[in-house]
């Protein structure tokens, strides 16, 4: 049978004890268009090179209103009065709310090219939209100046100037977090799925650095032998055929590595009988980020007993490789114009 092989990457949002959701964000003075993640920040100076690729980049946490802080808000809303070219003392004359903002990290640290004691450009902030509610007293230029600022840049807006003004803020990073990078440790786990048959439960279980692995092949089973226990061997051959038309279910759990909401990390998808998977797993602690890289081989084969599917030993193992790299947050990044 040919093997397959199939890769993928998630990032999983960990909960970071000991650290508040904006500590080490640094809110831009006005708000870009682009902030570069993955490029080498460089104190002092500001963005050196062009970043990682937008597909490794992904959405690490939703921020809901009431999870920020007075002091995060304030900033926010400074930075977004210098994008109108306005002063802080309007500050008391709006009113400027955000939807949805969203923390966007880095998805494979892997592909990021930096090195020990350099530091990196990690995550951003955006909002799916900002609302502007101005007060009754401000006058008419100044509300054709804040229209006028949203067709040049292109923003989707709804301008009403009594309800209030809408516009995209997606297109906007409105604050940044940069880490300095330690050296990477690199470790490797390896075991063998060892369950030699499978019943019409189904289900191989092992078990590899905290993470539980099952796999589920009872379509399979169900298949090959659709009367079962009424059948005789020659099911057997219809093996080839129901494994490519029934995939595989994997599950991954890991209840010592939990998300934001308390929830452990966990990951479902399907395999190819007689494949090779791999995919990785990323997070970030206080003091580190780090990468598992699985790498899952398995395969299914007929035997003599009716009713059940024999696992290929030889074949089938799980491998981890762990990247681990220490990070040290910048607590105050500095640089014209940022």
């Amino acid at each position: 049978m040919k093997i397959t092989f199939t890769v993928v990457f998630i990032l999983l949002t960990v909960y970071v004890q000991g650290q508040g959701l904006f500590d080490g964000f640094k809110t831009l003075k006005i708000p870009r268009e682009n902030i570069p993640l993955g490029a080498e920040w460089i104190n002092g100076v500001g963005v050196n090179g062009s970043g990682t690729p937008e597909d490794n980049i992904s959405i690490n946490k939703s921020v809901k209103s009431f999870e920020i802080n007075k002091t995060f808000k304030q900033n926010l809303d400074l930075s977004i009065l210098n994008y109108f070219n306005l002063g802080a003392e309007y500050l008391s004359y709006l009113t400027i709310n955000y939807t949805n903002l969203s923390i966007y990290t880095i998805k494979d640290f892997s592909k990021i090219n930096l090195r020990n004691g350099q530091f990196v450009i990690y995550e951003f902030i955006k909002a799916d939209s900002i609302f502007l509610m101005l007060d009754k007293d401000l006058n008419g230029e100044l509300k054709l100046k804040l229209d006028e600022k949203l067709k040049n840049i292109n923003l989707i807006s709804s301008v009403d100037f009594k309800k209030g003004l809408t516009f995209s803020g997606e297109k906007l990073c409105l604050a940044f977090r940069v880490f300095e990078l330690g050296k990477t440790k690199v470790n490797e786990y390896k075991k063998a799925i060892t369950r030699p048959v499978t019943t019409n439960a189904g289900i191989i279980e092992t078990k590899l650095q905290d993470y539980n692995i099952s796999f589920n092949d009872k379509n399979l089973i169900e298949c090959v032998y659709p009367e079962y226990p009424n059948v005789s061997i020659k099911n057997h051959e219809n093996f080839d055929e129901c494994s490519k038309k029934y995939l595989i279910g994997v599950e991954l759990i890991n209840f010592n590595l939990q998300n934001m909401q308390g929830e452990p990390t966990s990951k479902r998808f399907s395999i190819m009988n007689s494949s090779k998977t791999s995919f990785g797993i990323s997070n970030r602690t206080n003091s580190s980020i780090v990468t598992d890289y699985f790498q899952i081989y398995f395969k299914l084969e007929t035997s003599y007993l009716v009713g059940q599917l024999k696992l290929d030993e030889d074949f089938s193992n799980v491998l981890i490789r762990r990247m681990t790299t220490p990070i040290k947050m910048l607590k105050d990044p500095k640089a014209p114009g940022w």
